[in-house]
């Protein structure tokens, strides 16, 4: 009843139920031979690989200790080979499905629970050393595998297998699939993003890509979903944001979001509005009957009438049984809100799993394109609440209930139901019910973590990361057992910290280096004692392959540098010594955004603009969001001389960081320089809408000069086209506090020469009023100067409108300033002395 294609993928993740196992079995599934097919489908991946070692696949025992990674590889893809010309298709499928089930076994301990004792899978001789052995050959650019990790070396032998080994299985349509689903399991284990297993799913994603259009639609979604899962991580989320809007237009689901009156808290009379969500499935009615059938056999059957007929029947997800058992849903209990909004009218939402998968992924991309703020969480909550209304699969009600921890952890009154949310859900993972092929159904396409960081999260509390949960709540000591039995050290020390037992936390670091030194464990004793002898250690015992040993010792010695630069010096010695580490540790593992922007901070404190600049380009590649860096990276072009390419940087920075008037007044000073006069005018009302305020005189100077004289701007336009503009400018900054007496004389040369000579002598008024303003201004040679000139100008304004009135404002005037000046200390200045003098010939002819 399905296609081939069809069964490949999702058989072995959603196709294993009560009452419709007895018709899957007599279906063509391709890769499944032998006694190890029954177990696979039951679910009992490891016992399916004993199985088919039994039945001859992998003889020959691999021995791990003092060997290399490679000469294992090479070992087992000689095995793999030798059976697949053996046996021919049969047994390249074959070698892929042992790849799956180890990875599946994996998966399945590591991630969704509960975790059996599993035996050393048949192609390793069982050792004391095989779990470090797998553990090192786990980690990825420098970085380290999580070391409490659950059967490291199932997941080694199916990276081994379908990765390493993909080349074996070129006939099988979903081997890049696995593929890709096995680096992104490896890199979760991973403390931080790897650039060799990104660019490794980044190509096996290309490659499923290829072959989505020869998937039903219910499989193209969720491929799309896992390759957006897979951005996400990245945090590339235009790629992301297409994957999603790929895999919505191919299910037909529509969701939008609304406003509806109810009630939020007990004590609330008057309804109000309140967001919601709506969605609508545009599927044809005959697809949407074929979606709400029961009945398996009967779900086969009218699929099969409906491909008789012609009729495109694969557009929506076989249905799924509700699973024996669901995560417990922890009640609100709070004395104001209510556990959920009340509607007047509540939305309808009829969702299949499928569908609810799919809001799910939609829910993330609203957390992705949008601040992070309140406004933001109450935009994603309709999104988990119509899942948690609908109760299909384990694994979607796991994730909702995990995204409504992450919203409500943050709010007073809801982070106690997080915790005991979070709680639960790290309970659930030990439990036996739901069995383990309930529990798989979409996992993958879900950012469902991997269950140590789950247990992280519920000990962590600290905004931006989910750290510390506990602590938050004023229960450090809580926290404490989770983070020494993951041996998270970061976070155990924290919370040591926190309890103000720095010594207690450096004695259980070196009692667990006394058992088995590690370069991690070692980073951990130079994060403590602030000892860079630590950091070389953890390197030298790593044999230069430990990113976050360099990555400490350059973050140490940037702290010693910015701190000798806030006592008047500036370290140059420290500052390369520190550029030195970090360079290093990137040239491991160049996807550390935040590594690139010490570089290149580090590198301006020295003024070596050139690696400045490539750190700051690296960073913004990374997160093109981050203003701060784009702002940095056309400071560093500047001093190299690469003005429009700075001007770019900052036209990012500003698409970045739109409200930020510093970041305006940054491009006014680059736009000048490049000739951009349209966009120097934009930018100075925005500074007029941000800052409220305005004092710039010389570049406004220079835009008017330009406008005045017509000159071309950068793309040879006449700026004449640009006069309408600043004039609108200009009438607006009667609106702001102008801090500058010289700007309101630059206005006016711009009001005289477009022949408003009454508007640009007010302007020049308010230009002597705001000089005289100044208090002593008499008493410095530069204000004093100032006022005389502002005056020269005024004068010379009045005897240009020529009228008997302003003739005599001009007189009283300049016989009080004069006075004034007189006076001052500086009158006998020369620059003064003539100045006094031009203003007295201005009021002869006066007379």
């Amino acid at each position: 009843c399905y296609e081939t294609t069809t069964m490949d993928l999702w058989s072995p993740l959603l196709h294993v139920f009560a009452g419709g196992e007895e018709v899957l079995r007599e279906l063509p599934v391709p890769f499944y031979q032998g006694a190890s097919r029954e177990l696979f489908f039951q679910g009992k991946y490891a016992e399916a690989l004993q199985a088919a070692h039994r039945e001859g696949l992998f003889p020959e025992r691999v021995v791990v200790e003092n060997t290399s990674i490679d000469h294992v590889k090479d070992l087992l893809h000689a095995q793999a080979a030798k059976y697949i010309a053996d046996h021919g298709e049969a047994g390249c499928r074959a070698v892929f499905h042992y790849g799956v089930c180890s990875f599946l076994v994996a998966y399945t301990e590591g991630w969704l629970g509960p975790v059996n004792e599993v035996s050393t899978p048949a192609p390793f001789v069982h050792s004391e050393h095989i779990t470090r052995f797998s553990l090192n050959a786990l980690a990825s650019d420098g970085e380290a595998a999580f070391e409490r990790m659950v059967a490291p070396v199932h997941l080694l032998l199916a990276q081994l297998l379908l990765v390493e080994g993909h080349f074996l299985f070129g006939g099988i349509e979903t081997s890049s699939l696995w593929a890709t689903r096995v680096c992104f399991a490896q890199q979760q284990m991973l403390e931080r993003p790897s650039a060799t297993l990104h660019d490794r799913i980044v190509t096996f994603d290309d490659q499923v890509s290829t072959k989505l259009e020869s998937m039903d639609r219910a499989s193209r979604t969720c491929v799309l979903l896992e390759i957006a899962v897979h951005f996400n991580f990245y945090r590339e989320v235009s790629s992301s944001k297409d994957a999603i809007d790929k895999a919505r237009a191919v299910s037909g689901l529509h969701v939008e979001m609304s406003g509806a009156l109810g009630k939020r808290t007990k004590f609330q009379q008057e309804q109000v509005a309140q967001v919601c969500g709506r969605c609508a499935c545009l599927l044809p009615p005959l697809q949407l009957l074929l979606g709400t059938l029961k009945d398996e056999t009967a779900h086969h059957f009218l699929q099969l009438v409906l491909r008789a007929s012609g009729t495109e029947a694969t557009a929506v997800c076989p249905p799924f049984p509700a699973p024996s058992h669901l995560p417990a849903n922890i009640p609100l209990e709070d004395d104001t809100l209510l556990p959920a909004v009340q509607y007047d009218s509540a939305p309808a939402w009829t969702l299949s799993a499928l569908d609810q998968t799919l809001v799910l992924a939609l829910c993330i991309d609203v957390r992705n394109t949008n601040p992070k703020h309140g406004l933001t969480a109450e935009e994603m909550m309709p999104y988990v609440a119509c899942v948690l209304g609908q109760g299909h699969a384990w694994a979607i009600t796991t994730m909702a209930l995990l995204t409504r921890c992450r919203l409500e952890a943050e709010r007073s009154r809801t982070s106690v139901r997080a915790m005991l949310q979070l709680q639960s859900l790290a309970d659930d993972y030990t439990r036996t019910d739901p069995p383990v092929t309930q529990r798989l159904t979409f996992a993958f396409a879900l950012a469902l973590p991997p269950a140590w960081r789950r247990l992280r999260e519920l000990g962590r509390v600290r905004c931006l990361r989910f750290m510390q949960r506990y602590m938050a709540l004023g229960v450090p000591r809580d926290a404490l057992p989770i983070f020494e039995r993951l041996e998270l050290w970061n976070d155990l020390i924290e919370c040591h910290q926190a309890l103000q037992q720095d010594g207690r936390a450096e004695e259980l670091v070196r009692q667990r280096l006394a058992v088995e030194p590690t370069p991690l464990l070692w980073c951990v004793l130079g994060d403590l004692t602030r000892n860079e002898e630590h950091y070389l250690t953890a390197w030298s015992l790593s044999k230069s392959r430990s990113a976050r040993a360099m990555r400490s010792l350059g973050y140490k010695l940037l702290r010693e540098g910015e701190r000798g630069t806030e006592h008047g010096r500036v370290p140059t010695e420290t500052y390369r010594r520190c550029i030195d580490a970090f360079e290093k540790c990137l040239t491991l593992n160049g996807l550390q955004s935040d590594v690139w922007f010490s570089l290149g901070c580090a590198a301006m404190r020295i003024d070596d603009h050139a690696i400045a600049s490539r750190a700051f380009r690296r960073r913004v590649d990374l997160e093109p969001e981050d203003f701060e860096s784009w702002s940095n990276l056309a400071n560093a072009l500047l001093r190299l001389g690469h003005k429009p390419r700075a001007f770019l940087a900052l036209k990012e920075a500003i698409r970045a960081e739109y409200e930020n008037w510093k970041v305006w007044e940054n491009l006014c000073a680059v736009a000048i320089d490049v000739g951009a006069f349209n966009d120097v005018i934009f930018s100075f009302n925005r500074i007029f809408d941000l800052k409220k305020s305005f004092g710039d005189h010389e570049i406004l100077n220079l835009v008017v000069r330009a406008v005045n004289e017509n000159l071309l701007d950068f793309d040879n336009q006449p700026c004449s086209n640009f006069a309408p503009a600043l004039r609108a400018l200009i009438d607006r900054l009667p609106s702001v506090t102008v801090t500058d007496y010289r700007v309101w004389l630059a206005a006016a040369h711009f009001l005289s020469a477009t022949g408003d000579a009454k508007r640009a002598q007010d302007f020049r008024r308010n230009a002597y009023r705001d000089a005289r303003a100044a208090s002593g201004w008499e008493k410095a040679q530069s204000s004093l100067l100032g006022v005389l000139k502002c005056a020269e100008e005024v004068v010379k304004g009045y005897i240009a409108l020529g009228t008997d009135s302003d003739k005599a404002s001009a007189k009283l005037m300049l016989r009080s300033l004069l006075a004034a000046a007189s006076a001052s200390p500086h009158a006998s200045d020369a620059t003064v002395a003539a100045q006094r003098e031009t203003l007295a010939a201005l009021a002869a002819q006066l007379a």
